[in-house]
């Protein structure tokens, strides 16, 4: 996706997120939370750094780098009961448009993106090519399902996770993707967290 494309997307999500602010009428109720504001990376081994994927102050996920007998591992951990889909012990990729639901196969534990000695094994590019990745996390005893869109890096040693999403409706799956804003009741928490971090810049300089 080009960055003229997603910084389009993003505005659109402003201005449905500015509608429902305003109490204006809604085409159709929220289902997708996006959040595209607060990437992140880790460099080297032994990093770590987790994701909150709904924003309630709890960490369901912890990506790390670490190094075993000479292979240098990129890899999510599930936190309590949550999942990532994927087999082997390595984590599943989907593209754009892929569904992620009930029928993905999730696994709890730490499994890899990616890992290298001298070879690769891993479903994740090596030169930081971004994939998704399907995520299963626990709220209140119901099953929520989204995606974290991530790419590994070995000649830097670097994993980012560029953004994230998820369906706010128990057990409802969604596309791998950046979800279209076809109407103003499309609501993305991730468009606000832009605009406060775009003043919040502004401000520093």
């Amino acid at each position: 996706m080009s960055k003229r494309l997603l910084e389009q997307k993003l505005a659109a999500y402003a201005m449905a997120g500015g509608v429902a602010a305003l109490g204006l009428p809604a085409a159709a109720h929220a289902s997708t939370i996006y959040n595209g504001s607060a990437s992140f990376s880790i460099t080297g081994a032994g990093s770590s750094a987790s994701l909150d994927i709904n924003g309630d102050s709890t960490n369901d996920f912890t990506f790390s780098i670490s190094v075993g007998n000479g292979r240098t591992f990129m890899s999510v951990l599930p936190l309590g009961i949550n999942a990532v889909a994927g087999s082997a012990g390595l984590v599943a990729m989907y593209t754009p448009g892929d569904l992620i639901d009930a029928t993905a196969p999730f696994v709890t534990g730490s499994n890899d993106l990616a890992s290298f000695k001298s070879g690769y094994i891993g479903n994740w590019a090596s030169d930081g090519t971004p994939g998704y990745m399907g995520l299963s996390f626990d709220l209140s005893g119901s099953t929520y399902y989204g995606w974290a869109r991530a790419g590994t890096d070995f000649s830097t040693t670097t994993l980012t996770v560029y953004d994230w999403a998820y369906n706010d409706q128990a057990g409802a799956g969604l596309e791998a993707g950046i979800p279209e804003p076809t109407t103003l009741g499309l609501f993305c928490l991730g468009a606000a967290g832009v605009l406060a971090l775009r003043r919040r810049k502004r401000q520093a300089a």
